[in-house]
């Protein structure tokens, strides 16, 4: 066999073996990728079989508001007495009773029962209402049109005020935290201390950091606009809780 010849076959040899490498590298590439595809999946979907063990409820109260949000949240309707309910998640004294791929739903857990209650059983000397909260409409007096709801959340020694609003813009809802300095009936200051877009996103505002500095000294910043002006008149002139 000439030289020529020799190298030839050589040459071909080589390349054999190096595509045989490469297939083989690409075999077990393609082998580890479906392994980890697989990992992922599994783990997936453990957390999606995973499921949240609810607590159940009974609605002690001849009927409950069913709210998009804590405490100022808008009513979405009600539940009557008796009605068993399911709480996934809890804040404060509010459960929600929604699943995580549900809208949104809470309730004040002061109205639940955590035994199974019927008429016979209910304690007909506490009185029933409708409403969990009481939440009243502001009225700006430069913007009748304006859509606020507030509720107290707090009233301090000192004679604060916590109010929370709710407010129904053309951008979307947006919640407010404020405390309101009162001396008897008379605003003395009133002071922004939580927004967002939901509740807990107020609740959750730096801001709200320093909430017992402000429960417990007396706030001297001026309303800012008619509409904490109303807010503030609503918190010093409202019946104490």
């Amino acid at each position: 066999m000439s030289k020529l010849k020799l190298s030839y076959v050589l040459t071909a040899i080589l390349i054999t073996l190096g595509n045989a490498e490469i297939s083989a590298a690409q075999t077990v590439d393609t082998e580890k990728t479906a392994i980890e595809t697989a990992a992922v999946q599994d783990q997936t979907e453990s957390r999606i079989r995973r499921e949240v063990q609810p607590i159940t409820y009974w609605v002690d109260s001849a009927s409950l508001n069913l709210r998009d949000n804590p405490v100022s949240g808008k009513v979405l309707g009600t539940l009557e007495f008796g009605q068993k309910v399911l709480a996934y998640s809890q804040y404060e004294n509010w459960v929600r009773i929604s699943t995580a791929d549900e809208n949104s739903t809470w309730i004040n857990s002061d109205f639940l029962s955590n035994s199974r209650i019927t008429w016979a059983s209910y304690n007909r000397v506490t009185p029933t209402r409708a409403n969990d909260v009481i939440s009243v409409r502001i009225k700006d007096s430069e913007d009748r049109k304006k859509r606020i709801f507030a509720v107290r959340l707090k009233s301090a020694d000192t004679g604060n005020m916590l109010i929370t609003t709710r407010e129904e813009t053309a951008g979307g809802i947006i919640y407010q935290n404020r405390f309101v300095s009162c001396d008897g009936h008379r605003p003395l200051g009133i002071r922004l201390v939580g927004e967002g877009r939901n509740f807990l996103g107020a609740q959750n505002d730096v801001r709200n950091l320093k909430a017992d500095i402000y429960e417990s000294e007396t706030i001297s910043d001026k309303a800012a606009n008619s509409t904490e002006t109303a807010i503030s008149n609503f918190a010093c002139k409202s019946p104490s809780f």
